[in-house]
């Protein structure tokens, strides 16, 4: 089983921590090789069980020796899995009491599942050192096929904060194998754009396949800024070829981080290699404009033409859902008086849907119908035609929290 798959099973298992017939006729029945060699109770229980209560334990082990604090972000991660999935609390009821925005709370609620994952994947030190081996060539189509379904949400990252992340996560790995590792990587380098979930899975895949060909346990990292790109350095590795299977799967995690990997001879006369991430800085968040006259489309491209967006627009009231989904973008703009769809049921169908809920939506009519839109769920109004300077000001606003990554 590959750590992909491991992830979705323990994913859908929180999700039904209490169905326990659920879990045992999907993950329990699939992880009970895992769950036998992890876990074995005293007590006879169904797999469905075992699991439930590993994921629970594992929960509680997470809790921090103090206190747990909600304004703390090391806290964060168990706050939200104890909350969320063990005592049920609501998610708009977590993001008031954690005070942060529903953009914000997805972003703590992947890192707290990752951090669960890894944990479970890394059950004990000899797990761990077993974890950096290869993952036999059997599984490369499975996983293929995992990465290829992985739906992609396209952001600014802070390189250095998820290089020490992937380091932390790795700890255990690290300590383990008495591996040391360096990091000479600025703070103030360009954001990278890329997904994050992609993008932290790629650099743990990194730093465990760096460590597992590194005969001294001594790595060094460094970045070079070019021209719409930052390359991440790996120095210290021996006896990598582009065949080995954990390559690939890096390399395939890579380019679903909208970057490349590629291993090159080391700069000193030896037989070290080094890898090298090439890691994208072009990042342009969209603006969805859904408005049947495109010359409205057109309008708001003119407007924002000096700004590092993407403006699409869409001229029809069908696929509304299904366009939203796929380009994610940072507000939608969208116009009431439509040809069969009104912009009124759009947007209870955007605003009902959990994929796109979260999506700060302006509506846009040519009557004053703010207090209706609001009611509805719009986040904003816009009373057409829309001024240049309040439809740069509400993109403003916007941007900054996407561009502080």
């Amino acid at each position: 089983m590959t750590s992909v798959e491991f992830t979705q099973h323990i994913r859908f298992s929180l999700q039904h921590l209490y169905e326990m017939s659920v879990l045992d006729k999907g993950p329990g029945r699939v992880l009970a090789p895992w769950l036998d060699q992890v876990y074995r109770p005293t007590e006879q229980l169904s797999c469905g069980q075992r699991l439930h209560q590993l994921l629970m334990r594992a929960i509680e082990s997470m809790k921090p020796a103090e206190a747990p604090d909600a304004n703390l972000p090391r806290h964060r991660s168990y706050l939200i899995l104890k909350r969320r999935y063990i005592d049920g609390v609501p998610i708009q009821q977590l993001e008031e009491g954690l005070n942060c925005s529903s953009r914000q709370f997805r972003r703590d609620n992947h890192r707290a599942i990752e951090e669960l994952v890894l944990l479970l994947w890394n059950m004990s030190p000899q797990a761990a050192i077993a974890a950096i081996q290869s993952i036999p060539a059997e599984e490369d189509s499975a996983h293929s096929s995992s990465l290829a379904d992985f739906n992609r949400n396209i952001g600014a990252n802070n390189l250095l904060e998820l290089v020490v992340d992937a380091a932390q996560t790795l700890s255990v790995i690290i300590s383990a194998t008495q591996s040391q590792l360096t990091a000479d990587i600025p703070s103030d380098l360009p954001h990278i754009a890329a997904d994050r979930v992609a993008l932290r899975l790629a650099l743990i895949k990194l730093l465990r396949l760096a460590i597992a060909h590194s005969p001294t346990r001594v790595l060094k990292m460094h970045t070079v800024v070019q021209l719409d790109t930052v390359t991440l350095f790996v120095d210290g590795v021996e006896g990598l070829t582009p065949q080995n299977a954990v390559y690939g799967e890096a390399a395939q995690l890579f380019t679903l981080a909208e970057g490349a990997l590629s291993l090159e001879p080391a700069p000193t006369p030896s037989p070290a290699t080094r890898l090298l991430a090439r890691l994208s800085t072009n990042y342009r968040p969209t603006v969805l404009v859904i408005d049947d006259d495109p010359a409205m489309t057109r309008i708001i491209q003119r407007f924002l033409a000096l700004k590092p967006i993407k403006v699409v627009g869409c001229t029809s009231a069908d696929n509304v859902l299904k366009l939203a989904r796929e380009i994610k973008p940072i507000l939608i703009l969208l116009d009431v008086l439509m040809p069969k769809r009104d912009g009124w049921e759009v947007l209870q169908e955007l605003k009902a849907n959990p994929d796109t809920y979260h999506i700060n939506l302006a509506v846009c009519s040519i009557w004053d119908e703010r207090e209706l839109a609001l009611s509805l769920g719009a986040d904003m109004f816009f009373q057409k035609p829309i001024g240049r300077a309040e439809l740069l000001a509400c993109v403003e606003k916007h941007i900054q929290p996407v561009a502080a990554g």
